[in-house]
């Protein structure tokens, strides 16, 4: 979700259906203590916070782009683990938020 550019929080949690706000920011808070986010925090009146990843958080794409064609070829369409998303969502969720 944040290959494209920086996001704000808000657009992260819509972008991510069934998560709460709070497994959310554990979850941007782990990133960003592993490097591969940043979080932003820009003054104003309401403060706004956007998340954009680091040199290295870019450099999953690759790795990324590997695991959704393995999704692809071997888990069959809308069989994904525990109820999680399948292959099919993972990487249509990554496509959909490239830029042309």
């Amino acid at each position: 979700m944040l290959l494209p550019g920086p996001r704000r929080f808000n657009e992260l949690l819509a972008s991510v259906p069934g998560i709460s706000d709070r497994l959310l920011t554990e979850r941007l808070r782990e990133l960003e203590s592993a490097g591969i986010i940043r979080r932003e925090v820009q003054s104003g009146s309401p403060v706004r916070v956007q998340y954009e990843l680091t040199q290295g958080g870019c450099e999953l794409r690759e790795a990324l782009d590997a695991v959704g064609r393995w999704a692809e070829r071997w888990l069959p369409a809308g069989q994904g683990a525990h109820g999680a998303p399948d292959g099919d969502d993972l990487v249509s969720g990554l496509r959909s938020h490239e830029e042309p």
